[in-house]
């Protein structure tokens, strides 16, 4: 196992393949070379995208996001992605990315055809934040960023986001296989 900095993030890989690629901003650094084994990685256009109904406790409410390989081909994902609450038409990010929850060993997800992986979304509600700090605004939905992507999905789920950027209303943990 190596880490390597790109645009300032930490990324652990391992075989070459990174693992932890979430930058700051929601977005994911990008690493395509192929692994050992030759399996390619999966982009967010091998993927389909889905919430899970969602499950709320204390103030919060809890998702999975699943990816699930749609192509004719195994392909590898794993560890973290990225999610942001997201605007109307322009799908502009409202507030803080997605956190990153825990550090268990992070792990390569191999995808064969329509498997899938899945992270915990947590979801914190706006308004357990007094209104002058979070400045809510209604949000449209996620965009979800598949491990080391640049490019995203969008989730349509209306909620009530915080455009002050000190709110951290998303928390995200890393991807594990489906089961």
């Amino acid at each position: 196992m190596h880490t390597i900095r790109v645009a300032g993030v930490a990324l652990l890989t391992v075989a070459g393949l990174a693992l932890a690629g979430c930058a700051g901003d929601g977005s994911a650094s990008k690493d395509t070379s192929a692994s050992v084994s030759g399996t390619s990685r999966c982009t967010v256009d091998d993927l389909k995208v889905r919430l899970s109904p969602g499950e709320g406790a204390a103030g919060s409410t809890f998702f999975l996001v699943r990816l699930t390989n749609t192509t004719g081909l195994t392909c590898r994902s794993g560890g973290f992605g990225g999610v942001s609450l997201v605007g109307g038409g322009d799908g502009r990010q409202i507030g803080a990315p997605a956190d990153r929850v825990e550090k268990p060993k992070l792990r390569v997800v191999t995808l064969k055809p329509g498997a899938s992986a899945e992270a915990k979304l947590q979801l914190t509600e706006a308004a357990n934040y007094p209104a002058t700090k979070c400045r809510p605004v209604q949000a449209q939905g996620f965009r979800v960023y598949p491990p080391n992507q640049t490019k995203s999905a969008f989730v349509r789920h209306p909620a009530t986001a915080c455009r002050n950027n000190a709110v951290h209303l998303l928390r995200l943990s890393p991807y594990q296989p489906a089961g």
